[in-house]
């Protein structure tokens, strides 16, 4: 999920990219902070609707309302009422009121306001002192502020629901606002929305010693963080720890020593600088084992311990924490194999694991680093309990958080014509091993095109689709062969910010509660399940000669979103129907009319990839632009033609 931050032209430079840094500093591992402008907020699909935990609006001396225009601020309107989080700073704060009061002569009022309150503007600079007070337990100390314009509120006493979060104090002596609402709340709808008078993101008006506990405990109210602190994602120190382990054996000595000694340099030839990181390779069943010692800067360096016997004994001497149980992992993985049949072949998909509690990105790990690329085998899993920089598709990141499994998994691939549908069968085998698991037969996980991984989840009366993970696909082709970095986030027991697995199971215990309550799945299980499907699929998948997908295109179209979906072809006017998926692994559209059929592909929005896309004619090759409609009601195969905010 995204928080956004406003940057229209309007807005203070200085002010917003402090703003995005201090939300990134207080939310990470847990939201991406996404700047957008006004062509975002005012697109006619709002795309970034469905996408979205908080809207944030920073300080601004210009009005709000010309650079959005009506359609953006009723989609912000609709948004907060439907559930959505406001954040407002100064002016970003008044652009919610029913009415701006600067001064005693003028005043404006909103027509298409959030909440009821009038901000109160005042002229004259002035130093104040503001005082926190907020319920539910918070204490903050008080923040000296020199403010340019001081802003409160005011609303009628019969505005029951909203609520002072903070006033302004009593010096200096004197001051009209003083005692007044510097901070309130306010329910909308089924929204929320906090609204903060004092400019605490501004450089120049607060201190950031004092912003940062302010802004946190606000971001509290809105649920927007929760326990554990930031610290326990970090490792002691700035480098990532990694563990190298095999499901039998010593597996991967002979790689780990080509790797070496082919580009060796440092520390005894252990050393290996590579494109983005530096490894160095320690075997702790050496008896000069000793962990190296790192200064905190070197983030791009990368200690991988291993050990030449294999033995947990001797790999627990590297003091690499561990959050994902490996042991339990490949007690999986040997079970849910001899279920497949698969031990009656060479296996190799998950049998060698590279572990860390913390790291960057694994997609970056072994993606981005060349030389280590030309050694590691195909079917390692690189997994890391926490990613700082996951990386998503196009410029998206993927955000982690504890409970979520992420990994990337390496694959040499021949074929460069079903290169292309790796990405559709791998999330076909995140879906399909999950759902084929006995008893998890009908939790609803979905597959929406082209790579991520949805689910329908029971709210009220009503069946809600919301994300549950994705997958990346990444190659480069070397020695005859493609080198394809395959990068999963699975939310599987994380209720926050979005939901899990495990809340879906949770429902289906509720839901059929006659039968025998399902347990809830571990990161271990699901990794196992995941990679020993994919590794029987990509059997058959590699044999084919032709369309190498043609034989999941059933099962595939049995978990997606889109048979029978509608689209409006823009620039043709034309009504079609998706009817699936090409031997060039594009969407199939048929004209409802004229029967004409056109190809599918998205445009690289980064909110919502049904929300724009572009489509080819197979007869004249043109580009038009589509519209997407569908129905969220139907569980498997949608057919409606209302148009819908979540796909």
């Amino acid at each position: 999920m995204n928080v956004l931050i406003y940057t229209g032209s309007g807005t203070a430079s200085k002010s917003g990219e402090r703003t995005a840094a201090m939300l990134r500093s207080i939310l990470q591992g847990r939201f991406d902070v996404v700047p957008v402008g006004s062509d975002v907020l005012s697109h006619e699909d709002s795309p970034w609707q469905a996408t979205t935990a908080l809207l944030v609006f920073s300080e601004d001396k210009d009005a709000f309302g010309e650079m959005l225009g009506d359609r953006g601020i009723r989609a912000i309107r609709d948004w907060v009422q439907a559930g959505g989080k406001y954040l407002g700073f100064g002016e970003g704060a008044s652009f919610a009121c029913r009415k701006i009061q600067r001064g005693i002569d003028e005043s404006a009022s909103r027509q298409h306001h959030i909440v009821s309150a009038v901000a109160y503007i005042s002229p004259k600079p002035a130093a104040t002192q503001l005082k926190i007070l907020f319920t539910h337990g918070f204490i903050v100390k008080d923040l000296q502020l020199a403010t340019s314009s001081p802003l409160h509120f005011g609303f009628d006493k019969e505005t029951e629901n909203m609520k002072v979060l903070a006033t302004y104090g009593a010096e200096p002596a004197g001051l009209i606002f003083s005692g007044k609402p510097a901070i309130v709340q306010s329910s909308f709808g089924k929204g929320t929305v906090l609204l903060c008078g004092p400019r605490i993101c501004d450089p120049s008006e607060a201190d950031s010693s004092a912003a940062y506990p302010v802004l946190g405990t606000l971001l509290q109210q809105l649920s927007a963080i929760n326990d554990p602190p930031l610290s326990h994602f970090k490792n002691d120190v700035g480098s990532s720890q990694f563990i190298l382990v095999s499901s039998e054996g010593f597996r991967h000595g002979s790689w780990v020593k080509n790797f070496i000694s082919n580009h060796g340099g440092q520390s005894g030839g252990r050393i290996v600088v590579d494109s983005v990181n530096s490894f160095n390779f320690v075997n702790v069943a050496d008896d000069n084992f000793d962990s190296p010692d790192l200064p905190d800067s070197e983030e791009c360096f990368v200690s991988v311990f291993y050990s030449e016997d294999n033995s947990w004994e001797a790999l627990s001497k590297s003091g690499v924490p561990l959050k994902f149980n490996l042991e339990t992992y490949f007690s999986h993985l040997e079970s849910d194999r001899n279920i497949s049949g698969l031990h009656a072949i060479c296996c190799d998909f998950g049998s060698d694991v590279l572990y860390s509690p913390s790291t960057t990105s694994t997609q970056t790990i072994l993606e981005k680093n060349y030389k280590l690329s030309q050694h590691v085998p195909s079917g390692l899993v690189c997994i890391a309990s926490h990613q700082s920089s996951g990386r998503g598709r196009g410029a998206n990141s993927w955000i982690s958080q504890e409970g979520c499994l992420q990994f990337s998994m390496t694959l040499h691939h021949k074929d460069p014509k079903s290169a292309v549908f790796i990405q559709y069968l791998f999330g076909l085998a995140v879906v399909d091993g999950i759902r084929t698991c006995e008893g998890y037969e009908n939790i609803p996980l979905r597959l929406k095109w082209p790579n991520d991984i949805y689910c329908f989840s029971c709210e009220g009366d009503e069946k809600v689709l919301k994300k549950i993970g994705g997958v990346l696909v990444n190659s480069s082709y070397q020695n005859g062969f493609f080198n394809i970095v395959i990068g999963c986030g699975l939310n599987v027991a994380n209720r926050k910010p979005t939901l899990s697995i495990n809340d879906l199971i949770m429902q289906h215990n509720i839901e059929f509660s006659d039968r025998s309550p399902l347990p809830p799945l571990t990161l271990e299980r699901v990794l196992s399940r995941v990679l020993v499907t994919f590794e029987k699929m990509y059997g058959t998948f590699s044999q084919q000669s032709q369309f190498a997908f043609e034989p999941f295109l059933e099962l595939y179209y049995s978990y997606w979103l889109h048979s029978d979906q509608y689209v409006y072809l823009k620039d043709q006017k034309v009504q079609a129907r998706i009817v699936g998926v090409d031997a060039s692994g594009l969407l199939k559209a048929e004209g409802i009319e004229t029967g004409a059929l056109y190809l599918l592909q998205p445009d690289g929005n980064s909110f919502d990839m049904m929300k724009g896309l572009i489509s080819k004619k197979y007869s004249t090759g043109k580009e038009i632009e589509v519209e997407n409609k569908s129905d969220p009601q139907n569980d498997r195969r949608p057919e409606a033609v209302t148009e819908i905010d979540v796909l």
